[in-house]
């Protein structure tokens, strides 16, 4: 996948800036974060926290549905409720 800012070189995995940048901008800016070290997690721990997050996509995906089924509910009764409304009833 090629973003705009940055792009995976499919050979060797890294990131680079698009070519048209000047060369100084992208070793200034770009130069710091070749040297920095990311920590990560043991894979067992990540393999947790994604099927955590997997979870909470599905409940997420629940929410949605239902939210979208009441939004319909409400879209169909607004009808009746203005009409009692310029009626007086409320």
């Amino acid at each position: 996948m090629t973003s705009s800012l940055m792009r995976t070189t499919q050979t060797t995995g890294t990131r680079s800036a698009p070519s048209r940048w000047p060369t100084s901008f992208r070793e200034n800016t770009l130069g710091p974060l070749r040297t920095l070290e990311v920590p990560l997690r043991p894979l067992d721990q990540q393999h947790r926290i994604a099927a955590h997050l997997d979870q909470l996509q599905i409940q997420v995906d629940m929410l949605k549905h239902e939210q979208a089924n009441t939004a319909a509910e409400l879209d169909a009764l607004l009808p009746s409720v203005l009409d009692k409304a310029f009626r007086g009833e409320l």
